[in-house]
């Protein structure tokens, strides 16, 4: 999870703040890193950048997390559509795009996540 978590970081994300500084290959166990949470098994559930300072695209390897319960993301500068496979992630339950800068809309397959709920 770690290493997805870096591919995503340096590929399609920018962090003017260095707050994912320690989002690096030498701390090996992603549960350390700023803004993740995990169970007691080390498996990512939850993806907190509230007011981060992130910039780019979200991308659908998010779904890689196969634990990921919560993408929480409001107060950052996230930008262009909603990857339309992001709505595979299907153990997501709480999903918070608020105060970014997507454009488009919500893709329709987001009724599949019929158990989340969604904020903005």
């Amino acid at each position: 999870e770690g290493m997805n978590l870096l591919n995503i970081k340096q590929t399609k994300w920018t962090n003017t703040n260095h707050a994912l500084n320690d989002w690096n290959a030498s701390h090996e166990n992603p549960c350390a890193w700023t803004g993740i949470s995990c169970t007691k098994s080390n498996s990512v559930t939850i993806l907190n950048l509230t007011d981060a300072s992130v910039s780019g695209n979200l991308t659908s390897a998010i779904c890689g997390l196969n634990g990921l319960e919560a993408l929480i993301l409001p107060g950052n500068a996230f930008q262009g559509p909603f990857p339309d496979g992001l709505f595979e992630c299907m153990s997501l339950r709480l999903l918070d795009f608020s105060s970014n800068h997507f454009n488009g809309r919500l893709p329709i397959r987001i009724n599949e996540l019929s158990e989340s709920r969604i904020f903005n």
